[in-house]
């Protein structure tokens, strides 16, 4: 429906609401799925980078059988360096959505984080940690990555990240 009226020429997206569609597609897609499976593509929507190993850390011995299945439906992609995708229009419905609770996945984030800090992958602590977590991960991240950042020359990344708690007003005596 949308290629068709893309190739009319005429002002269509004045006239309708392809948001509510782009959501109603998204949400018939997401409906199809178990309440396990839906809390298990949530926890893949977290991650910015989401590699089979990020999978592992989320949903353990669940992680190949679940990027499998949402390659199948389309709501991931892989790239050609084994990073998955997750469609922007689901990720963005998903993290709407409120469906990943109880004890399994309460410690999601902080089991996240705990991976990216032991991997050094500092961008995606702290991409995750502003994103889901900002006033108690926000300062772990920064504490964490501090000497490293000095040593790797990465100034501009610090005042940034900074600047960014500064923002979110969080006040934590080991950043301020």
């Amino acid at each position: 429906i949308i290629g068709l009226a893309a190739l009319t020429g005429d002002r269509i997206s004045e006239r309708y609401d392809f948001a509510s569609l782009r959501d109603y597609f998204s949400e018939e897609l997401l409906q199809t799925l178990a309440p396990h499976e839906l809390q298990a593509m949530q926890a893949l929507a977290l991650p910015t980078t989401l590699t089979p190993r990020v999978a592992e850390v989320l949903l353990a011995d669940r992680a190949t059988q679940t990027l499998e299945h949402a390659l199948r439906l389309g709501i991931l992609s892989r790239t050609a360096s084994d990073v998955y995708l997750v469609h922007p229009l689901v990720r963005e419905h998903l993290s709407k959505s409120t469906h990943v609770a109880g004890a399994e996945y309460s410690d999601l984030i902080p089991r996240l984080i705990d991976y990216y800090l032991g991997q050094a992958a500092w961008d995606d602590a702290i991409e995750l940690a502003k994103t889901h977590d900002p006033g108690s991960s926000m300062p772990r991240v920064l504490i964490h990555a501090l000497d490293a950042l000095l040593s790797e020359g990465r100034l501009a990344t610090l005042d940034s990240w900074l600047r960014q708690a500064l923002e979110l007003q969080i006040h934590d005596p080991r950043i301020d």
